[in-house]
């Protein structure tokens, strides 16, 4: 493990990818291998999982655009016209609801996988799948009736069954053809097609009837063969004799009553596994469905993932792993002995990454590593597997107790969703506080500690909240005084001007007047 350590590299991975010149109906480079990987069984095969990627922080621009090295043809169940030729894989390409809603399947986590190999190339998926189908010849259902069953050909011989006008084992050859059609299509394209592996979703159907239970192992037993002949016929590559096979170990969320014999169709899928050559099982125990059955989009990339890099490893690749709660992960994966690869181990919201340890092989020892400080941690490639454990601590989390305003007239304070939905240690909420007219903002205070405004704007203050506690806040508003209007100055009095009659004040005409008075008195008493 420590030579291992010391060839470590810092460096993060440089995949020298091939970008094929492929356009739907128009020219490809010539004789360019094409790996091809089937996908069929019944809806979590069609892929009928609601779009939850985004959210669930799966973001690779990929899964809207499309991964333009990996091509997709299908003959699968939709409410809506199916691609007619090859497409990029993308999400959507699976069940189409009347609520707008486009389910996904395995195809995005098979893209995902061998899309950033570092020896690039290009892959296709071929998918044919319908919902509700039987690998049981059983045709007591609308959908036997409508579209048979995959009941393999020699178990129909074995037991020399009524193929019911060709209902039985219908599925079966639709499958058949529909991986012909979509090998013709690449081939037109200039591609050489090398299958590489099936991924087998069914089993559902035959969960509520005890004998079509019973005969699973069996029945899964024959279609394995079968497939693996009819395909090695089909393409003349020997290599199909020994196709590798993964199955999905089907689940049924615990919320909604079980049927009864579903632990005996889980057990016969594992005994296929343990028993046949090449052949294994990826338990879906646990993964998040929308309703009884069916797969989240985020799941369908997830057991996508597990059969690709389960087709690779069995081929002599290495596979980088990574496991713990609460962390998101790239750069992991399958890889070549040698390459230089760079993990990026982040804690996702509500988490805090405490520890990660690195044991190279099964068996091997464990040892304690860190990344650098943008999260990677670099190694070169050993010719084993590699598994990578981060330890994790759920952070705890904080809510917004109340919001109160001295007084209600004065004020009303708003709360973000991002605050009345709580946030995590070292997370920041917003609050706005908005003053009535004819108030005025006194102050603020979270938890009784005083807080200014971050920002504010006529009548409105907002506040930024970093506290790792939970939150009481209180906002301070008074009403405005209005003070009284002051009293009017009394007017100034006019300018005097010095030699002008006109200008006199009245106290000079009144003088002037008595004087005149007087003087003729005088003269009259004389």
């Amino acid at each position: 493990m420590k030579n291992f350590l010391k060839g470590a590299v810092c460096a993060a991975i440089v995949c020298s990818m091939f970008i094929p010149a492929f356009v739907s109906g128009g020219a490809a480079a010539a004789d360019k291998i094409v790996d091809v990987y089937l996908i069929a069984g019944q809806s979590n095969a069609v892929g009928y999982g609601y779009d939850d990627l985004e959210e669930n922080g799966f973001t690779d621009e990929r899964l809207k655009n499309g991964y333009d090295n990996v091509l997709f043809y299908g003959r699968y169940e939709s409410d809506k016209e199916v691609p007619s030729g090859l497409v990029e894989v993308k999400k959507g390409l699976g069940k189409n609801w009347t609520n707008g809603q486009s389910g996904s399947g395995a195809e995005i986590g098979v893209a995902a996988a061998v899309s950033d190999l570092a020896d690039g190339g290009v892959s296709a998926v071929i998918k044919c799948a319908w919902g509700a189908t039987f690998l049981a010849p059983d045709t007591g259902n609308a959908v036997s009736v409508s579209q048979g069953t995959w009941t393999p050909p020699s178990y129909i011989e074995k037991y020399s069954l009524d193929t019911n006008g060709g209902k039985i084992g219908a599925m079966y050859s639709r499958f058949l053809q529909t991986v012909r059609d979509g090998l013709n299509l690449l081939k037109s394209e200039g591609y050489t097609p090398v299958l590489k592996g099936m991924w087998w979703m069914q089993g559902e159907a035959e969960c509520p009837d005890r004998k079509n239970a019973a005969a699973y192992e069996e029945l899964l037993t024959c279609l394995i063969s079968d497939v693996r002949a009819d395909l090695c016929e089909l393409t003349a590559q020997d290599s199909a004799k020994n196709l590798p096979f993964v199955l999905g170990k089907i689940y049924r969320n615990p919320e909604f009553s079980q049927f009864a014999y579903i632990d005996e169709v889980r057990q016969a899928q594992q005994n296929a596994a343990d028993k046949l050559p090449n052949v294994f099982a990826v338990d879906c125990t646990g993964l998040p469905q929308q309703d009884g059955w069916h797969f989240y989009a985020s799941a369908q990339l997830w057991l996508g993932r597990q059969f690709a890099e389960t087709v690779l490893t069995s081929e002599g690749k290495f596979k980088v792993s990574v496991e713990g709660e609460g962390v998101s992960v790239t750069g992991s994966g399958i890889k070549r002995a040698g390459e230089n690869v760079s993990v990026r181990v982040q804690a996702q919201r509500g988490y805090k990454l405490a520890g990660l340890s690195v044991r190279v092989g099964a068996d091997g020892a464990e040892e304690s590593v860190r990344t650098d400080e943008n999260g990677y941690y670099s190694f070169v490639m050993p010719a084993d597997n590699v598994f990578i454990k981060a330890e994790t601590e759920a952070l705890p989390m904080f809510r917004l107790i109340s919001a109160e305003v001295s007084d209600a007239a004065g004020g009303s304070v708003f709360a973000g969703a991002d605050a009345k939905n709580g946030w995590y240690e070292g997370e920041s909420v917003s609050l706005a506080l908005t003053v009535s007219e004819g108030y005025e903002f006194a102050g603020a205070a979270v938890n009784g500690k005083p807080i200014g405004p971050s920002d504010s704007d006529e009548r409105a203050y907002y506040f930024t909240i970093s506290e790792a506690a939970d939150v009481k806040f209180y906002a301070e508003v008074r009403k405005v005084t209005v003070a009284p209007p002051p009293e009017p100055e009394p007017p100034e009095p006019p300018e005097q001007k010095e030699g002008c009659k006109s200008a006199l004040g009245a106290e000079t005409g009144f003088g002037l007047l008595f004087a005149a008075g007087a003087a003729a008195a005088v003269k009259k008493k004389r």
